[in-house]
């Protein structure tokens, strides 16, 4: 029993062997011009469409996604911002007239943004996300479906020579090929036209989501708007006028030009011949001895006239 399994076993691996070898040869004749393929051109278009409409719905998806980590990003940065406006107000001297109050209404409000962003988050993977993948999943099973019908098609072709063959296993091995082509094509002809025709009874709720869930989060954010009419009493563009230290030279100023000018005496003198620090004027070199009474001159230098 193992032996006959076994055999078997090699039998189906060598012809399975042998119908690639065949269809990778008759795809490679069809390169060339030198076999046939079967046509059908409102198969080929319906196709196309669908091929078309599985780039677009896919790169949608990607968008959304792209969008949900930008919301999420901006959600955070918004929120840890209004924190750190809160914290300097409430560092601040409280005896200063400013924002303090306003700046922590501020980020009470950021805060619950944040709380809203998580929902549209949700929202958006449960209506927008969630019901694109599910139909890209569907969309899988009608391109395997594809795939089969154009496999069937090649065989048929590749397997041409024996319609109507005397030897009746190979003439029924093309007319297996040839009903399985004329089977999933007629059922593709009716599949693909209505995946296409319906695609915006799929796409008009999945936009009107969209668009539902984005109003939530935008006009919460617009609501934003009330907090800046909370400082009507400050100007701006005092901004750009504000400077850190006050007008008039700071004593640092000053004792810095001070050292500065100091500085530059200590080097004129030097510059004048002037004694070594430390060192009476004429006195000998830091380390040297004085020069004995009626010594003769430094080495490397004439005697005295």
């Amino acid at each position: 029993r193992l032996r006959l399994s076994h055999f078997f076993s090699e039998r189906t691996m060598f012809k399975d062997v042998g119908t690639s070898f065949g269809r990778m040869k008759h795809s490679a004749m069809v390169g060339i011009g030198k076999a046939n393929v079967t046509k059908d051109p409102e198969f080929d278009e319906n196709c196309e469409r669908i091929k078309v409409q599985k780039s677009i719905v896919s790169k949608m998806q990607t968008d959304c996604k792209r969008y949900l980590n930008a919301l999420r990003m901006l959600s955070k940065a918004h929120y840890e911002l209004a924190e750190s406006i809160r914290d300097f107000y409430l560092a601040s001297d409280p005896s200063q007239d400013s924002l303090k109050d306003l700046s922590v209404n501020y980020y009470n409000a950021a805060d619950q943004l944040r709380s809203i962003d998580a929902e549209v988050e949700g929202e958006l993977q449960q209506d927008f996300i969630a019901p694109i993948e599910v139909y890209l999943t569907e969309m899988k099973s009608t391109f395997k479906k594809i795939e089969h019908r154009n496999r069937s098609r090649d065989d048929m072709d590749r397997l041409n020579r024996y319609a109507g063959h005397t030897d009746p296993e190979k003439a029924a091995q093309y007319q297996r090929c040839a009903d399985s082509f004329s089977a999933l094509n007629s059922e593709l002809l009716v599949e693909l036209p209505h995946v296409f025709r319906t695609r915006t009874e799929f796409f008009d709720p999945l936009f009107k989501s969209l668009l539902e869930v984005q109003e939530k989060c935008y006009s919460k954010l617009a609501s934003m708007e009330q907090f800046s009419q909370g400082a009507t009493n400050v100007n701006r563009q005092s901004i750009r006028d504000y400077k850190l230290h006050p007008e008039g030279d700071s004593v640092y100023k000053q004792q810095a030009d001070a050292g500065a000018v100091g500085g530059a005496a200590v080097g004129g003198a030097a510059a004048a011949g002037g004694p070594t620090y430390g060192q009476p004027a004429g006195g000998p070199t830091y380390g040297q001895p004085a020069p004995a009474a009626g010594a003769g001159p430094s080495y490397g230098q004439p005697a005295p006239a």
